[in-house]
């Protein structure tokens, strides 16, 4: 099959994709106030292109990041919200950021490095807090820590104070709201030292069927940075991608929570070669957020009203073209992606054919997260 064919027929294969509900992901419209179902294969593939799959011997199926340092951490690269609804959030300035953040948890190990456990429930953060003379710090979650609805909190043995000292992330309180909280971070050696001045504390309630964070009120960190806190609106998205277009802006933060199922029984993750899955999930992203941008620019064009002096007809002409450069910016971004893709499969049926380990993912659980029941080869 020549070049030009097989673009082609990658082309239709992502409005068959995209248009229909598979098992995993469905386009999902960017339209508010809609809660999404899907299942834990949803996050199988949407985070494929992302990082690894891996089998833990405790977690089962687990998910290491792909292409962060060497010193990265969960909960860093962002920053903290204030919502009414949900208390403190963390927006993520990660494309992952609307999963791993929110659902799940985090933990180390010494040959994977950070990797995260999937879960069934969304919160604002699944952190442990602390807090002392001039600093705040948070710190992940373990999996063990299972969230049980209408209860709280389980901890099931763990103690938070036995947490590894460079696990936990400390901020001078008076940059705990900072936009770029990355920035201010203070250096890890000093964690032994505010361990010590402090006790770990979670305070997660369950209001009207949200989970929500109430670590801090707003007037306490209102006296710790000596500014007013935001109150953020809270704006219910049903896609990653719609999440990213409506990044946290003008008092409003954009939020994808789908109720999680747990699936067919022997739902895997892609494995390395599988590339179709991975493609079609890229395809999925990049046509949920075109929608997602599309909705933006409609949302402002009716909001729109012509300057002073200015006449109706010259605000019609320039929404028309600034909605034709638009469409154009959306064929140029499928075209790259398409031939993107087109290499990655010829690069990959290259290496298919001088070696013979491409196989599948090995050994899988029949329940996902549940590693040694139903176990095969």
């Amino acid at each position: 099959m020549d070049r030009k064919a097989l673009g082609l027929m990658i082309a239709a294969m992502t409005v068959v994709v995209c248009g229909t509900a598979s098992r995993s992901f469905a386009a999902l419209a960017p339209t508010t106030g809609v809660v999404a179902n899907v299942d834990i294969g949803f996050f199988y593939d949407r985070l494929a292109p992302y990082g690894d799959w891996r089998q833990h011997a405790r977690w089962g199926w687990v998910w290491c990041p792909r292409d962060v340092a060497a010193s990265w951490q969960p909960y860093t690269l962002g920053h903290w919200v204030y919502t009414d609804d949900y208390g403190w959030l963390w927006e993520s300035d990660e494309d992952w950021g609307w999963a791993c953040f929110h659902y799940g948890r985090w933990d180390w190990d010494d040959d994977l490095g950070w990797f995260w456990v999937p879960g069934s429930y969304w919160g604002p953060a699944w952190v442990a807090w602390r807090t002392g003379p001039g600093f705040i710090g948070w710190c992940p979650l373990p999996p063990a820590v299972r969230w049980r609805p209408n209860v709280g909190l389980a901890f099931n043995g763990v103690d938070l104070d036995d947490l590894p000292a460079r696990r936990w992330v400390f901020v001078e309180s008076t940059f705990f709201d900072a936009p770029r909280l990355h920035d201010h971070l203070v250096l890890v050696s000093r964690n032994v030292t505010f361990l010590r001045e402090s006790r770990p504390f979670v305070r997660f309630e369950h209001i009207d069927g949200r989970i929500v964070d109430r670590a801090f009120t707003a007037r306490q960190i209102e006296e710790f940075t000596h500014r007013p806190v935001t109150h953020f609106r809270v704006r219910h998205v049903d896609s990653p991608a719609a999440m990213r277009v409506f990044r946290a802006r003008d008092g409003e933060v954009s939020l994808f929570t789908p109720r999680i199922r747990r699936g067919p029984a022997g739902l895997v993750p892609p494995g390395p070669g599988e590339f179709e899955r991975r493609q079609e999930a890229e395809r999925a992203q990049l046509q949920e957020r075109q929608r997602a941008e599309q909705l933006r620019q409609q949302e402002r064009f009716r909001t729109e009203r012509p300057g002073p002096g200015a006449r109706a007809e010259e605000l019609q002409r320039r929404q028309e073209a600034e909605r034709q450069a638009l469409q154009a910016e959306h064929g140029r971004q499928q075209r790259f992606l398409e031939n993107r893709q087109f290499r990655q499969r010829e690069e990959f049926g290259g290496r298919q054919a001088r070696s013979n380990v491409f196989g599948g993912p090995g050994r899988f659980a029949e329940t996902p997260g549940a590693p040694g029941r139903g176990m095969r080869r």
